[in-house]
């Protein structure tokens, strides 16, 4: 009596019941799969799609999704100077392809004009960047009396920075830079820069 072992042949190591995979374009209906390298996926052309998390959790650093933000509270504004450019705070991105954005607020004394506000990202500190361009991003909030000065529901007004692409090779620092033209007393910049890794 002759057995048929062919299936078995080259394979070791089998766990739990069932059959081994010997096709190459095998369709598995509910496999679970470690860590895995792939050159491509392939997804439906209708329905089909990366399955987002239900959990109140965060990417971990390095994967898709990874979140990265930091806040400076009105208690910590930064004090300005007229027409000077000045960094509010900043973010460490490692290397990848980054949407960046960013708000700003402002805080001033009674008894201040204000002209305009300005709140961008950049790479270089203390330097509003050079429009338009990848990597930068910019908003102006011109002339307090106009339909453009918007309150918060707070009462605080604020320049709200569209997000862009950061794309870097080696780790970076990301800048929140504000500037104001403004006279007769003081004014403060606070806000927030926050990224999320695209790819």
């Amino acid at each position: 009596m002759t057995t048929n072992n062919a299936v078995n042949v080259g394979l070791s190591g089998a766990t739990g019941s069932g059959s081994f995979v010997g096709a190459t374009s095998p369709t598995l209906v509910t496999p679970t799969l470690g860590v895995a390298t792939a050159t491509t996926i392939a997804f439906s052309p209708t329905t089909g799609g990366i399955i987002g998390t239900t959990a109140a959790d965060s990417a971990s650093a390095g994967n898709v999704g990874e979140y990265i933000s930091s806040v400076i509270a009105s208690g910590s504004a930064v004090s300005m100077s007229n027409f000077t450019a000045k960094t509010i705070t900043s973010i460490s991105l490692t290397a990848g392809d980054w949407d960046v954005w960013g708000e700003v607020y402002i805080s001033a004394a009674n008894t201040t004009t204000i002209a305009q506000v300005q709140g961008a990202i950049n790479t270089t500190t203390n330097t509003i960047p050079t429009l338009p361009g990848d990597g930068v991003a910019s908003q102006n909030l011109v002339t307090p009396t106009s339909a453009n000065w918007v309150p918060q529901t707070s009462g605080v007004p604020s320049v709200s920075i569209s997000p862009c692409r950061i794309n870097i090779s080696t780790t970076t620092t990301i800048f929140l830079v504000g500037i104001a033209t403004f006279g007769t007393s003081t004014l403060s910049l606070y806000g927030k820069i926050a990224a999320r890794r695209r790819r």
